[in-house]
């Protein structure tokens, strides 16, 4: 719960959000995308398949109007990249916040959002970090549109 709320009052999460769910009931990252609509008062909108496919999420943040979702890192590259060469950037217009976690962020990865969504539609990105004993994300670095970096993000502990 303490997770939840911390998302809800840090975020300003309420009871317009719509959160995507599309990740698997065996990764932790799963735990707020099922249980934090409830918290925030908001919906939540199931990806029953094509988790790994750019184009039907894409069309289903358009269809719902999704205002969060989660990326592993490697995945948030492919679908910049679907988006970018489909030009369908307004179709994801309605993405208020976007965080990734699992793997390392690299900075192209960051600087390719940004360039692309985070500077035209105010999306939000944040690097989201916690070990596995945690069972979630303890830490987040938010990632500003307009500023460039290099290599990797690096989450303060």
């Amino acid at each position: 719960m303490n997770r939840l709320n911390w998302m809800v009052d840090y975020f300003g999460l309420g009871t317009e959000d719509k959160v995507l769910f599309k990740t698997p009931f065996t990764f932790d990252v799963s735990i707020w995308e099922v249980f934090g609509w409830a918290v925030m008062g908001g919906e939540i909108i199931m990806l029953r398949s094509g988790e790994s496919n750019p184009e039907k999420i894409a069309s289903v943040i358009n269809q719902h109007d999704i205002t969060m979702t989660h990326f592993v890192p490697s995945m948030l590259s492919v679908f910049i990249d679907f988006i970018k060469t489909s030009r369908k950037t307004s179709e994801i217009a309605s993405l208020n916040h976007v965080f990734t976690s699992g793997e390392a962020l690299k900075a192209d990865h960051v600087n390719n959002f940004n360039d692309l969504v985070g500077s035209r539609n105010q999306t939000l990105l944040y690097n989201l970090y916690g070990p596995t004993e945690t069972t979630v994300e303890v830490t987040y670095y938010p990632v500003f549109a307009g500023q460039s970096y290099s290599k990797y993000l690096l989450v303060d502990l």
